[in-house]
Protein backbone atom coordinates (compact mmCIF):
# COMPACT_ATOMS: atom_id res chain seq x y z
CA UNK A 1 0.00 0.00 0.00
CA UNK A 2 1.72 3.69 -0.87
CA UNK A 3 2.27 5.47 1.78
CA UNK A 4 0.52 9.17 1.61
CA UNK A 5 3.81 11.45 1.17
CA UNK A 6 3.72 8.89 -2.57
CA UNK A 7 0.41 9.40 -3.34
CA UNK A 8 0.51 13.21 -3.08
CA UNK A 9 3.65 13.23 -5.04
CA UNK A 10 1.96 11.00 -7.81
CA UNK A 11 -1.44 13.44 -7.66
CA UNK A 12 1.07 16.59 -8.23
CA UNK A 13 2.74 14.72 -11.08
CA UNK A 14 -0.70 13.57 -12.38
CA UNK A 15 -2.50 17.17 -12.40
CA UNK A 16 0.78 18.67 -13.76
CA UNK A 17 0.76 15.83 -16.91
CA UNK A 18 -3.21 16.83 -17.12
CA UNK A 19 -2.40 20.57 -16.63
CA UNK A 20 0.50 20.33 -19.37
CA UNK A 21 -1.59 18.33 -21.80
CA UNK A 22 -4.49 20.63 -21.52
CA UNK A 23 -2.16 23.97 -21.81
CA UNK A 24 -0.18 22.58 -24.54
CA UNK A 25 -3.75 21.69 -26.71
CA UNK A 26 -5.08 25.22 -25.77
CA UNK A 27 -1.53 26.93 -27.01
CA UNK A 28 -1.90 24.64 -30.63
CA UNK A 29 -5.83 26.22 -31.09
CA UNK A 30 -4.50 29.66 -30.55
CA UNK A 31 -1.47 28.85 -32.96
CA UNK A 32 -3.83 27.26 -35.53
CA UNK A 33 -6.13 30.39 -35.11
CA UNK A 34 -3.78 32.61 -35.41
CA UNK A 35 -2.25 30.93 -38.56
CA UNK A 36 -5.43 30.72 -40.07
CA UNK A 37 -5.89 34.54 -39.62
CA UNK A 38 -2.51 35.22 -41.36
CA UNK A 39 -3.74 32.70 -44.60
CA UNK A 40 -6.94 34.65 -44.94
CA UNK A 41 -4.88 37.94 -45.04
CA UNK A 42 -2.65 36.76 -47.12
CA UNK A 43 -5.69 35.12 -49.42
CA UNK A 44 -7.27 38.69 -49.42
CA UNK A 45 -4.00 40.23 -49.96
CA UNK A 46 -4.15 38.53 -53.52
CA UNK A 47 -2.31 35.14 -52.54
CA UNK A 48 -3.88 32.25 -52.95
CA UNK A 49 -2.76 29.74 -50.39
CA UNK A 50 -4.11 26.40 -50.26
CA UNK A 51 -3.16 22.89 -48.52
CA UNK A 52 -4.80 19.35 -48.77
CA UNK A 53 -3.88 18.94 -44.73
CA UNK A 54 -2.90 21.53 -42.08
CA UNK A 55 -2.23 20.83 -38.67
CA UNK A 56 -0.64 21.38 -35.66
CA UNK A 57 1.44 18.42 -34.32
CA UNK A 58 4.78 18.26 -31.81
CA UNK A 59 2.76 17.10 -28.83
CA UNK A 60 4.33 17.04 -25.85
CA UNK A 61 6.92 19.69 -26.09
CA UNK A 62 6.94 21.62 -29.51
CA UNK A 63 3.86 22.96 -31.50
CA UNK A 64 4.81 22.28 -34.99
CA UNK A 65 2.59 23.63 -38.28
CA UNK A 66 2.40 20.81 -40.92
CA UNK A 67 1.06 21.77 -44.18
CA UNK A 68 0.82 18.87 -46.80
CA UNK A 69 0.16 19.11 -50.33
CA UNK A 70 0.58 22.73 -50.23
CA UNK A 71 0.05 25.36 -52.89
CA UNK A 72 1.24 28.94 -52.76
CA UNK A 73 0.69 31.32 -55.96
CA UNK A 74 -0.38 34.47 -57.14
CA UNK A 75 -2.12 35.48 -60.37
CA UNK A 76 -2.18 38.35 -63.28
CA UNK A 77 -0.14 39.26 -65.06
CA UNK A 78 2.27 36.73 -64.18
CA UNK A 79 1.08 33.38 -62.71
CA UNK A 80 3.81 32.11 -60.57
CA UNK A 81 3.59 29.32 -57.68
CA UNK A 82 5.04 27.11 -55.46
CA UNK A 83 3.77 23.85 -54.35
CA UNK A 84 5.01 20.51 -52.60
CA UNK A 85 4.29 17.83 -50.03
CA UNK A 86 5.21 18.71 -46.58
CA UNK A 87 6.17 22.21 -45.13
CA UNK A 88 6.61 21.76 -41.49
CA UNK A 89 6.99 25.73 -39.46
CA UNK A 90 8.29 25.62 -35.71
CA UNK A 91 5.92 27.81 -33.96
CA UNK A 92 6.40 28.79 -30.19
CA UNK A 93 3.61 31.07 -29.01
CA UNK A 94 6.08 33.44 -27.28
CA UNK A 95 8.66 34.07 -30.49
CA UNK A 96 5.64 34.08 -33.26
CA UNK A 97 7.53 36.20 -35.59
CA UNK A 98 10.88 33.87 -35.89
CA UNK A 99 10.19 30.39 -37.61
CA UNK A 100 12.36 27.69 -38.46
CA UNK A 101 10.82 26.15 -41.25
CA UNK A 102 11.55 22.50 -43.06
CA UNK A 103 10.69 21.68 -46.84
CA UNK A 104 11.75 17.95 -46.95
CA UNK A 105 11.09 16.29 -50.06
CA UNK A 106 10.82 17.46 -53.59
CA UNK A 107 9.07 21.07 -54.21
CA UNK A 108 7.52 22.78 -57.74
CA UNK A 109 8.19 26.52 -58.58
CA UNK A 110 6.28 27.45 -62.01
CA UNK A 111 5.72 30.91 -63.47
CA UNK A 112 3.69 31.66 -66.22
CA UNK A 113 3.30 34.88 -68.52
CA UNK A 114 2.10 36.07 -72.05
CA UNK A 115 5.97 35.46 -73.30
CA UNK A 116 6.41 31.71 -71.78
CA UNK A 117 7.40 30.67 -68.61
CA UNK A 118 9.34 28.11 -66.80
CA UNK A 119 9.10 24.91 -64.46
CA UNK A 120 11.15 23.07 -62.38
CA UNK A 121 11.61 20.80 -59.14
CA UNK A 122 14.20 21.25 -56.09
CA UNK A 123 14.83 18.85 -53.39
CA UNK A 124 17.85 19.82 -50.67
CA UNK A 125 19.61 17.67 -48.70
CA UNK A 126 19.03 20.26 -45.54
CA UNK A 127 15.55 21.65 -46.50
CA UNK A 128 16.08 24.17 -43.53
CA UNK A 129 15.11 27.76 -43.29
CA UNK A 130 13.96 30.41 -40.74
CA UNK A 131 11.58 32.90 -41.82
CA UNK A 132 11.21 36.43 -39.74
CA UNK A 133 8.13 38.35 -39.24
CA UNK A 134 7.07 41.84 -39.00
CA UNK A 135 4.33 42.65 -36.66
CA UNK A 136 2.05 43.04 -38.94
CA UNK A 137 2.92 39.65 -40.42
CA UNK A 138 5.36 40.48 -43.57
CA UNK A 139 8.06 38.67 -44.48
CA UNK A 140 10.82 40.69 -43.37
CA UNK A 141 13.59 37.70 -43.88
CA UNK A 142 13.71 34.51 -45.26
CA UNK A 143 17.22 32.49 -44.74
CA UNK A 144 17.59 29.37 -46.80
CA UNK A 145 20.75 27.24 -45.88
CA UNK A 146 20.09 24.17 -48.39
CA UNK A 147 23.15 22.18 -48.10
CA UNK A 148 23.50 20.05 -51.03
CA UNK A 149 20.58 20.82 -53.85
CA UNK A 150 19.30 19.10 -56.73
CA UNK A 151 17.01 20.67 -59.90
CA UNK A 152 15.28 19.28 -62.35
CA UNK A 153 12.90 19.87 -65.01
CA UNK A 154 9.58 17.96 -65.44
CA UNK A 155 9.54 15.53 -68.23
CA UNK A 156 13.39 16.13 -69.03
CA UNK A 157 16.86 14.86 -68.60
CA UNK A 158 18.12 18.29 -67.10
CA UNK A 159 19.35 17.65 -63.63
CA UNK A 160 21.85 20.27 -61.79
CA UNK A 161 23.29 19.76 -58.39
CA UNK A 162 25.14 22.08 -56.31
CA UNK A 163 27.11 21.02 -52.98
CA UNK A 164 25.87 24.02 -51.28
CA UNK A 165 23.12 26.54 -51.92
CA UNK A 166 21.99 29.36 -49.55
CA UNK A 167 19.67 32.49 -50.27
CA UNK A 168 19.23 35.53 -48.18
CA UNK A 169 15.97 37.67 -48.94
CA UNK A 170 15.63 40.77 -46.54
CA UNK A 171 13.33 43.38 -46.03
CA UNK A 172 15.23 46.45 -44.38
CA UNK A 173 12.66 48.19 -41.92
CA UNK A 174 13.08 51.07 -41.57
CA UNK A 175 14.63 52.31 -44.59
CA UNK A 176 18.53 52.76 -44.41
CA UNK A 177 18.50 56.47 -44.41
CA UNK A 178 21.89 56.77 -46.49
CA UNK A 179 21.48 54.28 -48.99
CA UNK A 180 17.25 54.25 -48.97
CA UNK A 181 17.45 50.41 -49.15
CA UNK A 182 14.62 48.64 -48.58
CA UNK A 183 15.11 45.03 -49.92
CA UNK A 184 17.94 42.58 -50.48
CA UNK A 185 18.79 39.21 -51.83
CA UNK A 186 21.73 37.41 -51.37
CA UNK A 187 22.40 33.44 -53.73
CA UNK A 188 25.36 31.42 -53.63
CA UNK A 189 25.91 28.55 -55.01
CA UNK A 190 29.41 26.07 -54.70
CA UNK A 191 30.29 23.38 -57.08
CA UNK A 192 27.65 23.15 -59.25
CA UNK A 193 27.38 20.45 -61.80
CA UNK A 194 25.42 21.03 -64.88
CA UNK A 195 23.14 18.97 -66.55
CA UNK A 196 24.84 15.58 -68.18
CA UNK A 197 24.79 15.82 -71.98
CA UNK A 198 26.95 19.63 -72.17
CA UNK A 199 29.53 19.96 -74.46
CA UNK A 200 33.02 20.42 -72.61
CA UNK A 201 33.65 22.96 -71.73
CA UNK A 202 30.43 23.66 -70.52
CA UNK A 203 30.33 20.17 -68.99
CA UNK A 204 32.76 21.17 -66.24
CA UNK A 205 31.77 21.93 -62.76
CA UNK A 206 31.29 25.98 -61.25
CA UNK A 207 32.88 26.52 -58.64
CA UNK A 208 30.93 28.75 -57.13
CA UNK A 209 28.35 31.45 -58.40
CA UNK A 210 26.93 33.81 -56.42
CA UNK A 211 25.24 37.59 -56.28
CA UNK A 212 23.56 40.39 -54.23
CA UNK A 213 20.68 42.14 -55.23
CA UNK A 214 19.34 45.33 -53.09
CA UNK A 215 16.57 47.71 -53.91
CA UNK A 216 16.31 51.28 -53.10
CA UNK A 217 13.66 54.17 -53.42
CA UNK A 218 10.62 54.50 -52.18
CA UNK A 219 8.73 51.78 -50.45
CA UNK A 220 4.78 52.45 -50.67
CA UNK A 221 2.48 49.77 -48.70
CA UNK A 222 -1.08 51.13 -48.83
CA UNK A 223 -1.75 50.82 -52.27
CA UNK A 224 -2.44 48.42 -55.45
CA UNK A 225 1.48 46.42 -56.24
CA UNK A 226 1.16 48.38 -59.75
CA UNK A 227 0.94 51.65 -57.68
CA UNK A 228 3.84 50.71 -55.52
CA UNK A 229 6.05 49.95 -58.67
CA UNK A 230 5.37 53.11 -60.13
CA UNK A 231 6.05 55.58 -56.61
CA UNK A 232 9.05 53.34 -56.36
CA UNK A 233 10.32 54.22 -60.32
CA UNK A 234 9.02 57.95 -59.72
CA UNK A 235 11.42 57.62 -56.31
CA UNK A 236 14.27 57.13 -58.69
CA UNK A 237 13.73 53.67 -57.38
CA UNK A 238 16.82 51.74 -58.24
CA UNK A 239 17.97 48.19 -58.64
CA UNK A 240 22.01 47.15 -57.87
CA UNK A 241 23.36 44.40 -58.70
CA UNK A 242 26.36 43.82 -56.28
CA UNK A 243 29.16 41.34 -56.24
CA UNK A 244 27.92 39.22 -58.93
CA UNK A 245 30.68 36.04 -59.54
CA UNK A 246 30.98 33.10 -61.73
CA UNK A 247 33.88 30.87 -61.51
CA UNK A 248 33.33 28.32 -64.34
CA UNK A 249 36.60 27.08 -64.69
CA UNK A 250 38.34 28.30 -67.54
CA UNK A 251 36.10 31.18 -67.70
CA UNK A 252 36.01 33.69 -64.77
CA UNK A 253 33.35 36.45 -64.47
CA UNK A 254 32.33 39.45 -62.07
CA UNK A 255 30.44 42.43 -62.32
CA UNK A 256 28.17 44.83 -60.89
CA UNK A 257 25.87 47.85 -61.72
CA UNK A 258 22.60 49.57 -61.28
CA UNK A 259 18.96 50.12 -63.17
CA UNK A 260 15.30 50.94 -62.48
CA UNK A 261 12.49 51.48 -65.26
CA UNK A 262 11.69 54.83 -67.35
CA UNK A 263 8.04 56.61 -67.99
CA UNK A 264 7.24 53.67 -69.92
CA UNK A 265 8.34 50.92 -67.81
CA UNK A 266 11.17 50.04 -70.03
CA UNK A 267 14.20 48.86 -68.20
CA UNK A 268 17.22 51.34 -67.85
CA UNK A 269 20.77 49.82 -66.70
CA UNK A 270 24.23 50.41 -66.73
CA UNK A 271 26.33 47.11 -66.03
CA UNK A 272 29.89 46.39 -66.36
CA UNK A 273 31.23 42.60 -66.32
CA UNK A 274 35.11 41.36 -66.15
CA UNK A 275 35.65 38.78 -68.39
CA UNK A 276 38.80 36.65 -67.83
CA UNK A 277 40.15 32.86 -69.01
CA UNK A 278 38.37 33.66 -72.25
CA UNK A 279 41.50 32.42 -74.63
CA UNK A 280 41.40 29.09 -72.56
CA UNK A 281 37.62 28.93 -73.20
CA UNK A 282 38.01 29.55 -77.06
CA UNK A 283 40.76 26.88 -77.14
CA UNK A 284 38.07 24.19 -75.86
CA UNK A 285 35.88 25.43 -78.01
CA UNK A 286 38.00 24.79 -80.90
CA UNK A 287 39.31 21.34 -79.90
CA UNK A 288 35.46 19.87 -78.67
CA UNK A 289 34.89 21.32 -82.93
CA UNK A 290 32.29 23.78 -81.61
CA UNK A 291 33.72 26.62 -83.62
CA UNK A 292 35.96 26.42 -86.34
CA UNK A 293 39.85 27.77 -86.00
CA UNK A 294 39.56 30.72 -88.20
CA UNK A 295 36.55 32.20 -86.29
CA UNK A 296 38.44 31.74 -82.54
CA UNK A 297 40.99 33.48 -84.62
CA UNK A 298 39.14 35.84 -85.14
CA UNK A 299 37.58 36.42 -81.91
CA UNK A 300 40.65 36.23 -80.32
CA UNK A 301 41.76 39.94 -82.45
CA UNK A 302 38.84 41.31 -81.37
CA UNK A 303 38.98 40.47 -77.42
CA UNK A 304 42.78 41.15 -77.69
CA UNK A 305 42.02 44.89 -78.63
CA UNK A 306 39.74 45.24 -75.75
CA UNK A 307 41.92 42.92 -73.03
CA UNK A 308 44.11 44.82 -70.04
CA UNK A 309 46.29 42.63 -67.66
CA UNK A 310 44.91 42.60 -64.17
CA UNK A 311 47.51 42.99 -62.17
CA UNK A 312 45.93 40.96 -59.23
CA UNK A 313 45.63 38.14 -61.24
CA UNK A 314 47.91 38.23 -63.81
CA UNK A 315 45.18 37.34 -66.65
CA UNK A 316 44.27 39.21 -69.39
CA UNK A 317 40.73 40.63 -68.62
CA UNK A 318 37.97 42.37 -70.98
CA UNK A 319 35.39 44.87 -69.65
CA UNK A 320 31.67 44.53 -70.87
CA UNK A 321 30.10 47.58 -70.28
CA UNK A 322 26.09 46.88 -70.75
CA UNK A 323 23.54 49.52 -70.89
CA UNK A 324 19.46 49.73 -71.69
CA UNK A 325 18.23 53.13 -72.79
CA UNK A 326 14.78 53.95 -74.47
CA UNK A 327 13.67 50.01 -75.39
CA UNK A 328 17.16 49.11 -76.22
CA UNK A 329 20.02 46.53 -74.74
CA UNK A 330 23.99 47.89 -76.28
CA UNK A 331 26.98 45.80 -75.30
CA UNK A 332 29.83 47.59 -75.98
CA UNK A 333 27.95 50.44 -77.92
CA UNK A 334 26.07 48.12 -80.60
CA UNK A 335 22.68 47.63 -80.13
CA UNK A 336 21.52 43.47 -79.14
CA UNK A 337 17.79 43.68 -78.77
CA UNK A 338 14.63 45.49 -78.13
CA UNK A 339 13.31 46.05 -74.40
CA UNK A 340 9.63 46.60 -74.41
CA UNK A 341 8.00 48.04 -71.39
CA UNK A 342 7.64 45.13 -68.22
CA UNK A 343 4.02 44.43 -67.42
CA UNK A 344 3.11 45.37 -63.74
CA UNK A 345 0.90 43.48 -61.83
CA UNK A 346 -2.58 45.09 -60.94
CA UNK A 347 -3.47 43.30 -57.66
Amino acid sequence: MMSRPLLRALGIVVAAALLWCAGWYGIAAYIEHRTLAWVERQRAAGTAMEAKRLAIDGFPFTWRLVAEDYVIGQGDPVAQRVSGHRLEATLLPWRLHDIPIRLPGMHRFERQNVGGGFVFEIEATRPEARLLLTPAGRMRELDLDLGGLTLRVPNTAATLTAARASIVAREIDPIDPKTRDFWNLAVALDQVDPPSGWMAPFNRPIRRAGFEIGVRGERVRAASPADAVIAWRDSMGVVELRDLTLDWSPLVVTGAGAGGLDRQNRPEAALSFRVSGYEELLNALVESRQIGTRQATGLRIALAALAKPNPQTRRNEVVLPITAQEGQLTILGFPLLPLPPIALPQR
